[in-house]
């Protein structure tokens, strides 16, 4: 397959690169979207099936059903004119299932108490994760923050188990596209961020250009650029696989100096080529 031959060569081809010289850029360029294309699905199948949780049915459904069977078969909530009731007398607190709990979980998912107007000291007393009151939703958010979200702008609704059960059947009918959705979304985040290749070798041909001169290739800056939409190959295939396996560690200016590694390597020192 030509393909994987150019990318074999890209990497290491001393032959390959003195040809690139009399070569048109149109090539080069039909070889690196190729390429990221190419590197872009193994990228997609290798974050979706390796570093997230694979999110099928099997595994959420029962998740899913905890989240039902947490909410109290006879409570009633309802929301009118931006005021909250309930027809329990008192407060309803539903806990977070035991194996979502963590040592940084509040120690209740939902406090709903409609007889109290929405304050932090309120919110703090409770413990919880989310709370409910007459006119306001209090949530903590990731960090520890605390968000109002005010109820008079939202419009009348009655909430019950019926509602409930029927808002997590839709759930449970969406669960088979989350995996497809997941994949597409990834493909074209890797993608375009691939693409984004082509800036930095802006810059990096300004460092092949004179790399070149010294290796006596004697070629210009649209050349130095095509050469190195081949010679980052082996950057751009390194830098996927280490986001994959280890997404924190990063080592600053890798791109560019394997890059003029794979120059180096492949036209050698000593070595004359004409310009193109």
């Amino acid at each position: 397959m030509l393909l994987l031959s150019n990318l074999k060569n890209s990497i290491y081809g001393p032959d390959f690169y003195a040809s690139l010289i009399h070569k048109k850029a149109g090539s080069s360029f039909k070889y690196f979207f190729g390429f990221i294309l190419v590197l872009s699905l193994l990228a997609t199948i290798g974050f979706v099936f390796f570093r997230i949780p694979t999110p099928t049915t099997t595994r959420m459904t029962p998740y899913v059903d905890k989240l039902e069977a947490m909410y109290p078969a006879d409570l009633v909530v309802t929301i009118k004119n931006g005021q909250a009731s309930t027809n329990s007398a008192t407060p309803t607190v539903i806990d977070f299932p035991s194996s979502l709990l963590t040592d940084k979980s509040p120690q209740h998912l939902l406090v709903i108490d409609t007889s109290k107007t929405a304050s932090v000291e309120l919110f703090q007393t409770y413990k919880t994760a989310v709370l409910l009151t007459r006119d306001a939703v209090i949530a903590m958010k990731q960090k520890g923050d605390i968000s109002m979200y005010p109820l008079s702008k939202t419009p009348d609704i009655t909430i019950d188990k019926a509602l409930i059960s029927k808002g997590i059947a839709k759930v449970k009918s969406f669960l088979p596209y989350v995996l497809p959705i997941i994949f597409v979304a990834m493909f074209i985040a890797f993608f375009i961020g691939n693409i984004f290749a082509l800036v930095g070798l802006l810059i990096t041909a300004l460092l092949i250009w004179p790399l070149a001169r010294l290796l006596k290739v004697r070629i210009g800056y649209g050349k130095a650029y095509q050469i190195g939409l081949h010679a980052a190959t082996l950057a751009m295939i390194l830098d996927e696989t280490l986001f994959l396996a280890v997404p924190k560690l990063q080592f600053p200016f890798a791109f560019t100096i394997i890059t003029l590694l794979v120059v180096t390597v492949n036209y050698g020192f000593g070595k004359k080529q004409a310009v193109a």
